[in-house]
């Protein structure tokens, strides 16, 4: 696979998980919402650090952010 081809995935992955943080917003209380979210947080979390062990650019990928801030 491609760098491109792995960017394109985690940039879907990324979309996925900001739409699973609205879902979660506009359900307050619903369990399946929240742990959409926290799942998306796991799979990104594992990614991110799979890139810094590489030395891989984060922000290549969108994932020069704090997932900790944005997801939990």
């Amino acid at each position: 696979m491609t760098d491109y081809g792995f960017q394109f995935i985690v940039e879907r992955i990324l979309k996925n998980a900001y739409e699973s943080i609205k879902d979660a917003k506009e359900n307050p209380g619903v369990e399946y919402y929240e742990g959409h979210k926290i799942a998306h947080y796991e799979i990104l979390d594992i990614i991110k650090t799979e890139l810094e062990v590489r030395d891989e650019n984060l922000k290549e990928f969108g994932l020069d952010i704090d997932l900790e801030q944005v997801f939990l």
